[in-house]
Order: C-alpha cells, then sequence, then structure tokens
C-alpha cells in the first residue's frame, strides 16, 4: 500500500490498528514517517525473532545428539580404555619380571658354584682333621 496516496485519516487508523502511538496533530509525512520506522523496527523484531526460533532449533539438535550417545556406548569406551591401559601396565610388569628372573638365574648359578667350592674345601678340611688327629 502506498502511504503517500493515503489521506491523513487513513494514516492515523492504519497507526490505531497497529497500536503506534501518534499524536492528532501531526502532519501526513509525519505519520508516514512514525509508520515507515515502525515497519523497521518490526522488520529487525521479526529477523532477530527467526535468528532465535533457528538458534532453539540448533540447540535442540545439538542436546539431541549430545543425548543421543547410549550410555552402554560410554561404558563400552571407558571399559575398552581402561583395558588399553592395564594391558600397558601389564606389559611393564612383564619387562620387569623378565630382568629379575634374568639376574635370580645368574644369582643361582653362582650360589651352586659358591657352594660346589665349599663343599670341596669341607672335603680337605675333613681330611686334613682326620689326617691330624691321626698323627
Amino acid at each position: 500500500m502506498n502511504r503517500k496516496n493515503s489521506n491523513l485519516k487513513q494514516l492515523q487508523a492504519e497507526c490505531k490498528k497497529r497500536d503506534i502511538g501518534f499524536m492528532t496533530s501531526w502532519t501526513k509525512m509525519a505519520l508516514i514517517k512514525r509508520l515507515e520506522d515502525e515497519d523497521k523496527r518490526d522488520k529487525k523484531v521479526n529477523d532477530l525473532s527467526e535468528k532465535l526460533n533457528q538458534s532453539k532449533i540448533d540447540v535442540r539438535e545439538k542436546d539431541k545428539k549430545l543425548h543421543s550417545i547410549e550410555p552402554k556406548e560410554v561404558e563400552r569406551k571407558v571399559i575398552l580404555q581402561l583395558k588399553k591401559n592395564k594391558i600397558i601396565s601389564l606389559d611393564a610388569m612383564k619387562k620387569q619380571y623378565d630382568v629379575l628372573d634374568t639376574k635370580q638365574q645368574i644369582v643361582k648359578k653362582e650360589m651352586i658354584s659358591i657352594g660346589d667350592k665349599k663343599l670341596i674345601l669341607l672335603k680337605e678340611i675333613d681330611t686334613l682333621k682326620d689326617l691330624i688327629k691321626s698323627l
């Protein structure tokens, strides 16, 4: 609708219909300016309202995605991570065990060797004691 072709009464009626405040002493140009300003404001409000609605929709979608992860899936992932960590710990402990076992085998061989040497010495000591007694 072209407001320039409207008369003063029609412009005032449009203002009343849209609940736009005006003064009865305003000129036709002032009413047109007031209506145009309100049109711009309404357009901005509608644009912001649309953006808000779109943001709400986006938030709902993100919320659905967030809540769509099944608790069983989360539990499975946690269990897999724990298992992975325990396997790493187990491997490290096996390596430590192997090192200690190797050291123990070496010490065991030395103990056997020392025991054999002690046994030989003990036999020689007994032989010498018997020889000393017999003399």
